[in-house]
């Protein structure tokens, strides 16, 4: 039988309304975790208790931002929709689970002609000197996704909430709600810097320059790496006529991201699939210099080694690789 329809979409009275469990919620977990085993046995029985064809067979859908509750009655959603359930069972359950924020690269995503900046989210639960993360992301990126995760509040995760739903609504043509869900999202969490990003760029496409200048300021200001606002902002000024300000932001962009060494890695990933080795081992070299423990980097620099016949550089690399995994604190990624 299909999932039932999602309902028109009514803001919660209360942002934590978005993490509320009813009895009936809480009775289906009650059934299927039991609180008297260690951390981890609960947390499998959690994720089984989503995931599982058993239990609510949670199944992926990229647009389906839902809050803890319409996710477990309609069995699907995002990495948003799956983190929110997952974080309020879990606390439910006695368990000291927190939002992580994952910003290992840039990442895009299309609307039209919007171009938004795509985070993840998953959540994370510490016990001394080891955590579980939870996550619905593919095996190939879970080192990536705890290697450069950050904790952050439930402010944040609302944040970014709002924010999905908002670009959603800019994509489908509907600017007035768009706007209530940006400043939605901003009053959860004034300092998110992709939020006020993505309402800047929403304001441009609309042909609002003053407003969008405004938002677009603001996101540089709290976070100057900001990248999707520092291109829309050289649109703004190409678009009124300051091209001397336009060209210079452009190329302050550029410097921006070569000196981040996840898109640098980015860049070798794509040259890598595209049979470039020798253009991948040099970004990579480059963003080791910029940062030497992160094991992801190393990782393709053995491949990259491999296909260029650097039989000496491959091993050189595997054993720093080993040396950096094995600093690490002992990760449980669930599912």
């Amino acid at each position: 039988m299909p999932p039932p329809p999602a309902p028109p979409f009514v803001l919660p009275r209360q942002d934590r309304d978005l993490l509320v469990l009813d009895d009936g919620m809480r009775g289906f977990f009650a059934a299927r975790v039991n609180d008297a085993t260690d951390v981890g046995n609960r947390l499998r029985q959690i994720v089984a208790a989503i995931l599982g064809p058993d239990g609510l067979h949670f199944t992926y859908e990229a647009d389906g931002n839902y809050s803890a509750a319409e996710t477990f009655r309609l069995r699907r959603g995002n990495c948003v929709s799956f983190s929110f359930l997952a974080l309020a069972v879990a606390r439910d359950h006695g368990l000291p689970a927190e939002f992580c924020e994952v910003d290992s690269y840039p990442r895009w995503d299309r609307h039209g002609n919007l171009i938004t900046e795509i985070r993840h989210l998953n959540v994370r639960v510490g016990t001394g000197d080891q955590y579980y993360v939870l996550d619905l992301l593919p095996e190939p990126d879970r080192e990536v996704a705890i290697a450069s995760a950050d904790v952050v509040s439930d402010a944040r995760a609302f944040a970014h909430f709002y924010n999905n739903l908002a670009v959603m609504q800019v994509a489908a043509g509907d600017a007035t709600t768009a706007r209530t869900l940006f400043d939605r999202a901003l009053a959860a969490d004034p300092t998110a810097a992709f939020v006020w990003a993505n309402k800047g760029s929403a304001l441009l496409r609309a042909g609002e320059l003053t407003a969008a200048e405004a938002c677009l300021d603001r996101a540089v200001h709290l976070n100057p790496a900001e990248h999707t606002a520092m291109s829309a902002l050289a649109t703004v000024y190409a678009q009124t006529g300051r091209s001397g300000q336009a060209a210079a932001l452009e190329k302050k962009l550029t410097r921006y991201q070569l000196r981040n060494p996840y898109y640098l890695e980015y860049l070798a990933q794509g040259e890598y699939d595209r049979g470039q080795y020798r253009d991948a081992e040099a970004h990579l070299r480059r963003a080791t210099r910029i940062k030497d423990d992160e094991p992801d980097f190393y990782e393709l620099r053995v491949q990259v080694a491999q296909k260029l016949g650097w039989t000496r550089d491959a091993a050189r690399w595997t054993a720093r690789l080993q040396e950096l995994r094995a600093r690490r604190p002992l990760t449980h990624f669930l599912p």
